[in-house]
């Protein structure tokens, strides 16, 4: 898009948000042009600054209108690929915009409030269990808050907060994972066109500076929407486990829409990375959702509601999902006739396998060989 498009976009925003943040709102999500003109422009990285001063602006109006500041937050993922080009390519300008910009949603985000689990009292029942009995008298909660010196039961944050951190090579991978978090929550909220876009993002971050692979494997994202050959000669960026396993989350949201075969060659991406890299948990999630795309496949009807209601798709008939050894989902079809399954069961069935990786992942003594890339 030429530089003038955008400059129309931020002066008529400009000029709306004289007559209220809700009139600004609405036209900037009444064309998904706007969005695309946006994306592309960051991705270019030849913003002299003005975009990012806006969108800060944008961004700072959490409090008079939180739609305005969610549609900033659709463009993290494209944030971070050109934060993390900055970094790599020593343009302390262009890391020192794009980082206030990545900071400013971060700290918005953390003035909601802190986003806390509290830890259950095991001496008391709940819906979920019953009382033991033939415990001890002295509660195991209250005994270990006893050894640790606590008074009430700890609530345990559920992501972890960088207001008034200096971001470093130590904690930016751990930055970015929570900023991908950020924005899968909002994920519902945004068109098919940032779904797209966000997918788009996962490629490039999964296969730059694979180029060795990629050509060790012809065969691989053969149908890949993005310039592989490009992409693939460009610096390879270090990534972690918690990073790969965000975006997956994100992918996850995405498939069995309209961009289906967008996500689900983000899917691939990701999936060749972790095992590249050899990242447990990312291996794991990444393997069952390739699973599960297998046996789950959208109708082919023009057009599908981007948020929950009527959205169903063709399955092969699935009678049970067994988790085995925190690895795969497994499914028993009993017949070969197609069934029906409600986008609802599929997620079900996904956020259960992910809760139980979680809770019976653990590292091996010793660690995992990482093969690790360089940083900066």
């Amino acid at each position: 898009m030429e530089d003038g498009t955008l400059s129309k976009i931020m002066a008529k925003c400009e000029a709306l948000k004289k007559e209220g943040l809700e009139k600004a709102e609405e036209y900037l999500r009444s064309d998904d042009s706007i969005v695309s003109t946006i994306s592309e422009s960051i991705l270019s990285r030849t913003d002299n600054g003005k975009l990012f001063q806006w969108l800060h602006y944008c961004a700072i109006t959490r409090h008079q209108n939180y739609k305005l500041f969610a549609f900033v937050l659709q463009f993290i993922p494209d944030l971070i690929v050109v934060y993390l080009y900055a970094i790599y390519e020593s343009d302390k300008s262009l890391r020192a915009r794009s980082e206030a910009l990545l900071r400013t949603l971060s700290d918005e985000m953390e003035k909601e409030g802190p986003f806390t689990i509290e830890v259950a009292n095991l001496s008391k029942s709940s819906i979920y269990h019953e009382a033991a009995t033939q415990v001890s008298s002295v509660s195991l909660t209250e005994g270990a808050l006893q050894r640790h010196n606590l008074a009430e039961v700890p609530r345990v944050p559920v992501r972890p907060t960088f207001s008034g951190k200096e971001i470093s090579v130590n904690n930016r991978l751990q930055f970015l994972a929570t900023l991908v978090e950020i924005f899968t929550d909002h994920v519902a909220l945004y068109p098919t066109i940032t779904r797209t876009l966000f997918c788009k993002a996962c490629i490039r971050l999964s296969l730059q500076g694979m180029g060795d692979i990629l050509a060790r494997c012809p065969g691989l994202m053969m149908d890949c929407c993005l310039n592989l050959g490009e992409i693939g000669a460009m610096r390879r960026y270090s990534v972690d486990d918690q990073l790969v396993t965000s975006l997956l989350h994100g992918v996850r949201l995405c498939l069995f829409q309209m961009c289906h075969d967008v996500a689900i060659q983000a899917l691939q991406a990701l999936k060749l990375r972790a095992e590249y890299e050899l990242l447990t948990l990312a291996l794991q999630v990444s393997h069952a959702l390739v699973r599960l795309t297998k046996d789950v496949r959208p109708l082919d009807t023009p057009a599908l509601p981007s948020l929950v209601g009527d959205c169903r798709f063709v399955v092969n008939p699935i009678s049970t999902h067994e988790m085995l050894n925190g690895h795969i989902l497994q499914c028993k079809c009993n017949t070969t006739t197609p069934q029906v399954l409600d986008l609802a069961d599929v997620d079900l069935a996904i956020e259960s396998l992910e809760f139980s990786m979680s809770a019976t992942m653990r590292p091996r003594s010793g660690g995992v060989l990482n093969a690790k890339t360089t940083d900066v």
